[in-house]
């Protein structure tokens, strides 16, 4: 009875280490990114950003005179400046979009420490004191709730958001002490606390990977909900698809 005692004790732990020492690379998939990350954008620069000694940020900007600024955060396996391929090129809003640290050209290491100040860099850089529209996609959604608590923003877009990821991890390995061993726990609800701006919300039915009852946990946290929609016959990785056709962004911009 003992040896299994002893068995599962070393059984449990090796899982707690597994999920410990993993964590990285479930939460910032950058390996999973499959398409190729250049592709045509006219009229489009590519942009470069110093967030740190020897880090530099990569991404796309396509201008559009007298608009405004979208800031665009990507999903986990995200190469973020694809989002220019989901926005109508005549709609009035010039975009930024950078990818993470450790993403694409980007280098560096990503970390919940780093996508929140490199994302306050970015507005710094190329949004301060402009007519701001933040949005992110996913794991995007808690840098963009993050920028909107932390800065002037006049909207905030956030597709197939989650209260937090401690919340879905608590709920994928109810068993482990996950408080203990998250070190990366993007906390939405905390943040949107301070978000005065209006937020418009898009979800996909039957999310497998951020359930409706996650999202329902920070739709609560909202002062100001201007939208909320869900979309059907899609899924939480081609929800842009489904984003683009049925113009969200252009309800977005003529609220």
């Amino acid at each position: 009875m003992l040896k299994w005692l002893i068995l599962g004790l070393v059984v449990y732990l090796g899982a707690l280490a597994y999920v410990y020492l993993t964590q990285e690379r479930q939460i910032f998939n950058a390996s999973s990114i499959q398409t190729p990350l250049d592709f045509p954008c006219y009229p489009c620069e590519t942009l470069r950003l110093e967030v740190a000694s020897d880090v530099v940020l990569e991404g796309l900007h396509r201008p559009f005179k007298e608009a405004p600024v979208l800031l665009y955060f990507g999903g986990n396996a995200d190469d973020a400046t694809r989002i220019l391929l989901h926005l109508n090129p005549a709609l009035a809003v010039e975009v930024v979009a950078f990818n993470y640290r450790g993403y694409g050209k980007s280098g560096g290491q990503p970390s919940q420490e780093a996508l929140f100040a490199d994302a306050l860099k970015i507005y710094d850089t190329f949004a301060k004191g402009r007519n701001v529209i933040v949005m992110g996609r996913s794991l995007g959604t808690g840098v963009a709730t993050y920028l909107a608590a932390n800065r002037a923003v006049q909207k905030l877009v956030l597709i197939t958001p989650y209260d937090s990821i401690r919340a879905l991890a608590k709920a994928s390995y109810p068993y482990f002490p996950i408080d203990w061993l998250i070190k990366h726990p993007f906390e939405s609800t905390h943040y949107m606390s301070y978000v005065t701006a209006p937020v418009f919300v898009v979800e996909v039915e039957k999310d497998t990977v951020t359930p409706h009852k996650h999202t329902l946990a920070l739709i609560e946290k909202i002062s100001h909900l201007a939208l909320h929609v869900t979309l059907d016959q899609t899924t939480h990785g081609e929800v842009l698809h489904a984003f683009e056709k049925e113009s969200i962004m252009k309800k977005v911009l003529t609220f």
